[in-house]
């Protein structure tokens, strides 16, 4: 059989497009199938109104080596901008119906949204005695919030580390696994014996980068990338099976209502968990089984402007963050406008609100009508806005955030497994090593590089 010395890469978000672009500057033979009509998954930039609205990710940490050479290597080297510093760093939380400025590292200690017992209990951090790992089951996995409670109360997991888990992940704290979502935690503590100790130790190791984006937003990597691959993308081709053919792969697809089938050596899957549990169906039963049990968080984000004059708080900080049980359902409020220039008209300031997430995945279903009069509500709580907002963008993601649960990092162990007895089949996506677009980008590339060179 005559196989085409050629490798298919599907779903064009930022994942598939990285590996793409690698694959071309390897000289590698490659095509990029995407479903839509558009590239980018979740990673868009919408202007409308003379607002900027960012629909998936806002920003990256100046620190992504990863991202920043991608945007390099396509010609955004001018075009980063970089929030200010004392803006961007400053986070609050909202608890006992007021905002808390919540300072990183010791300086928690000071702040107004813990309780004087539940400070008390952080500064106990440091004579709990480590978790002891039981040599009978060494690949024991804790849960975030076991780890939280253990070594800081409850308290700090309530008012500081769920909320903080729903702004990144959108995720339950008492399902996601320590291990694979902040590693380092468990690390530390077992080399010191306390994390306050340990975060001592690696003061001079342990430092904020601060927050970067584009100007024209995050969607001007995409298109900067887009355009690089502008002979290899191939749009409105939704995959629909891919079968495993004597050494080769029939990748089949539905494009413009026709059925259509190609031929080829190498193939990486780059869509969200459940698409390629779909697609590699008939592979491995097992392999499918356990790329559907990766669960993502449903997110709805709610852009909405305001007048400066009607909003009363400074908006002075990155935004802020509501845990459970404040009788407040949104998740969250990134300040958009007070982050980067020219996000909002003059005279206006864009808010980019968030509701769901694991713990209150019905949120998704709430009409329009619904979203807007409990974002009214919340509002008028977290930053005493009376008006109604004269720019709304409501954009609903049933599937938005891999969730990286206790077993999470046993399963993609044995994904890879399976995947690796399949001579020329990848995988790659936000549901291995990180969430973040960074992360993503650094996988792909990665995943990329893993074969030989044609």
């Amino acid at each position: 059989m005559n196989i085409p010395d050629k490798t298919i890469v599907i779903g064009a978000g930022i994942a598939g497009l990285s590996a793409a672009l690698k694959l071309k500057s390897r000289g590698v033979n490659v095509s990029l199938f995407e479903q839509s009509s558009q590239v980018g998954g979740y990673l868009r930039t919408l202007k409308q109104d003379g607002y900027l609205l960012e629909l998936g990710p806002n920003t990256f940490l100046n620190s992504s080596e990863s991202l920043w050479r991608l945007a390099e290597s396509v010609g955004l080297e001018k075009e980063k901008i970089t929030a200010e510093p004392k803006t961007g760093k400053k986070r609050f939380i909202f608890a006992g119906e007021k905002l808390h400025v919540v300072p990183a590292g010791p300086k928690i200690l000071f702040s107004s949204v813990m309780s004087m017992g539940g400070r008390l209990r952080l500064l106990k951090e440091p004579f709990v005695r480590p978790f002891e790992i039981n040599p009978k089951v060494p690949q024991y996995d804790e849960p975030l919030a076991m780890f939280v409670r253990r070594r800081f109360g409850s308290e700090a997991l309530e008012k500081l580390v769920t909320p903080f888990v729903s702004g990144i992940y959108a995720g339950d704290p008492e399902k996601l696994s320590l291990k694979a979502v902040f590693p380092r935690l468990g690390q530390i503590e077992e080399k010191y014996g306390s994390v306050l100790k340990g975060m001592r130790e690696l003061k001079g190791e342990i430092k904020s980068s601060g927050l970067g984006s584009f100007r024209g937003g995050m969607g001007d990597l995409i298109k900067a990338v887009e355009s690089n691959l502008a002979g290899e993308i191939i749009k409105n081709a939704r995959v629909t099976d891919v079968e495993p053919l004597n050494g080769a792969y029939l990748v089949k697809y539905e494009q413009d209502g026709e059925l259509k089938k190609t031929l080829v050596k190498r193939l990486i899957c780059a869509v969200p968990a459940y698409a390629a549990s779909r697609i590699l169906s008939g592979f491995s039963d097992e392999l499918s089984e356990l790329l559907s049990g990766i669960k993502y968080a449903p997110v709805v984000v709610v852009h909405t402007g305001f007048k400066k004059k009607d909003v009363r708080h400074a908006l002075n900080g990155f935004g802020c963050l509501v845990p459970r049980g404040e009788r407040v359902r949104l998740l969250g409020s990134l300040w958009t406008s007070s982050l980067f220039p020219n996000r909002a008209p003059d005279g206006n300031v864009l808010l980019t609100n968030f509701l769901g997430g694991c713990l209150d995945p019905e949120a998704i279903d709430l009409t329009n009508d619904d979203i807007m009069r409990v974002l009214s509500q919340d509002l008028l709580k977290l930053l005493y806005i009376k008006s109604s907002p004269n720019f709304a963008c409501i954009t609903r993601y049933s599937h938005a955030i891999a969730q990286y649960n206790v077993g999470h990092i046993r399963r993609i162990n044995r994904i890879k497994e399976l995947v690796e007895k399949f001579e020329g089949l990848y995988l790659t996506g936000s549901y291995f090593t990180g969430i973040s677009v960074a992360s993503t980008i650094e996988h792909a590339e990665k995943t990329a590089t893993s074969f030989p060179q044609s």
